[in-house]
């Protein structure tokens, strides 16, 4: 394997400069290793744009949620001990925290796998029990078990009961328990400002408000603390390659078991199906399982203000990947190309891996947006080339970019606070929005501006808090419906519920609420968005 990972280090390494070049990222490690040792550490950028400081293979980043599966391994060692059950429910644990579905309880299981149905968690708290707090108020959304949505309140209960177990914080356990065992010596289990000086300076994008081109420029990010077992691991791409090999060894390192032979089973199994990235997608406890092209990976992901990281291993090959970088990016694409291209080289991959991005305007069914939509005053016209959707402004046709579904953006000045999205009825296109503005097909029937309740106006706006994990969002109201736009420019709908509450959400299980409040002069100046609070702001 190391013979095939020398023969394919130029391809990853030119791979990697075009991707960093692609996404704007300030620095990136990675480290590669296979069941038995480290194959590679490769570090490239910088740490600190402004002092040029280099990215090393000791540098610290944060590693955001794939410290999960950390407080998933620490659950699994303490159901060895008989002294949990992940059938438990939570309120046996925590009996001041009640998490029903009518009568069904949420279990550790519901939580460990995502599917308790309760929100994602807006971060707006700075430790564990004010955030799980408000689940007090904001009961599961559909039976536990039944549905997927990430959640890292939920993860947040699981530390808690880590802690009413061991009488000691969760960082404490998963510092006992995981990282000791595998000798993780240079990794810490939470971010405090004593770590400043030795991690990488974590960067976001400058523009916090609206979509942004990939290679957006980027700012030094908000400087947080956290101690939360959810995601508050710092370390070092060796370290996290010792974690890595244990997983590949289904549990095992050389000084012992760190997870059991059934606690493996149980964090790899396939508890629930995700709509997560290409092939079929699974989540057990703390990590996911995809099959793609015949074979099986085992991953997860991470993201911290100013941090993204990639965990992937290719159970067949016995190869695993981590990668961290300190900015804006996915670099889940730098851990799959190569364990692509290693398994290309060894006589496994059926063609080389390609040095090459995946193109950011590829859209497969293009033709379907096709055609001029609008009838009085501003127009916009859609034509497909291939794969690639074009929109046309002035003596310019612009590629767009898909972001999710039937939601492009538009890398021009004039659409530079939302993204472009179309309106489908029963499969076909029937129109275009950009923000407030309706653009209808020829095929469109129907009123030109439907009616809405009486006082909605008062709602729509832009609103914002201190909280640099979710900073902003829009509410807009359009066609006679409300519509949530987060900060990426990613639209969702409202559904209006009891009591002035609305469900945000494409999907209608989804657990995420809102409610407005403070009405003065006709506007609200107060949102509550599944606990988080928001202000109106003077900005469009």
């Amino acid at each position: 394997m190391t013979d095939d990972l020398n023969g394919c280090m130029p391809a990853i390494e030119k791979y990697i400069g075009l991707w960093m070049r692609a996404y704007n990222v300030p620095g990136l490690s990675v480290a590669i290793t296979d069941k038995r040792r480290i194959l590679s550490v490769s570090s490239y950028g910088f740490s600190n744009i402004d002092s040029k400081r280099r990215v090393t293979g000791d540098t610290l980043f944060e590693i955001g949620s794939i410290s999960k599966s950390f407080a998933c391994a620490c659950l699994m060692q303490l159901a060895d001990e008989d002294r949990l059950d992940p059938s438990d429910p939570v309120e046996k644990h925590l009996p001041w925290l009640r998490l029903r579905f009518k009568d069904e309880p949420v279990t550790l299981h519901h939580l460990m796998s995502h599917t308790a149905g309760i929100i994602q968690g807006t971060e707006s708290a700075l430790s564990g029990i004010p955030e799980v707090w408000t689940l007090k108020g904001l009961q599961p959304s559909v039976r536990p078990g039944t549905y997927y949505h990430y959640s890292n309140v939920g993860y947040k209960v699981l530390g808690l009961v880590l802690e009413s177990l061991e009488g000691k914080s969760g960082a404490e356990v998963v510092k006992e328990r995981v990282l000791d065992p595998l000798g993780m010596g240079s990794s810490h289990t939470t971010i405090t400002t004593d770590l400043r000086k030795l991690l990488a300076t974590g960067y976001e994008h400058t523009y916090d408000d609206r979509p942004v081109p990939l290679d957006a420029p980027v700012s030094p990010a908000t400087w947080i603390e956290s101690e939360t077992v959810d995601g508050s691991i710092c370390s070092t791409p060796k370290d996290m390659a010792r974690y890595v090999r244990m997983l590949l060894n289904g549990g095992k390192a050389s000084g012992g078991r760190v997870i059991s032979e059934k606690g493996y089973r149980l964090m790899t199994q396939r508890a629930i199906e995700t709509e997560d990235g290409d092939g079929r997608s699974y989540y057990g406890y703390g990590l996911s399982t995809q099959e793609l092209d015949g074979r099986t990976y085992l991953s997860h992901t991470g993201g911290m203000v100013g941090y993204h990281s990639s965990m992937m291993m290719d159970i067949e090959e016995g190869v695993g990947v981590f990668a961290t970088i300190n900015g804006p990016g996915a670099p889940s694409m730098v851990s799959a190309y190569i364990l692509g291209t290693m398994r290309a080289q060894s006589g496994a991959g059926d063609v080389p891996m390609p040095v090459a991005l995946p193109d950011p305007a590829k859209v497969p069914n293009a033709k379907d947006y096709s055609g001029t939509f609008g009838r009085k005053g501003r127009k916009l016209e859609f034509t497909s080339k291939g794969e690639r959707l074009l929109l046309k402004i002035g003596h310019r046709s612009i590629a767009l970019e898909p972001r999710e579904k039937d939601q492009f953006f538009v890398d021009h000045q004039g659409f530079d606070r939302f993204l472009v999205r179309f309106a489908r009825k029963g499969g076909a296109v029937t129109g275009a929005f950009h923000g407030t503005e309706w653009f209808p097909g020829t095929s469109h029937t129907g009123p030109q501006e439907p009616k809405h309740p009486k006082g909605w106006e008062a709602l729509a706006g832009h609103y914002r808090s201190y909280n640099p994990w979710d900073s902003n969002f829009r509410v807009l109201l359009r066609r006679g419906e409300l519509v949530f736009v987060h900060s990426s420019g990613v639209e969702e709908a409202m559904r209006p519920l009891s009591k002035g509450e609305f469900q945000v959400g494409d999907d209608t299980r989804s657990p995420e609420r809102i409610r407005f409040d403070m009405v003065v002069d006709g506007k609200a100046h107060l949102a509550v968005y599944s606990g988080g609070t928001y202000y109106r702001t003077f900005t469009p």
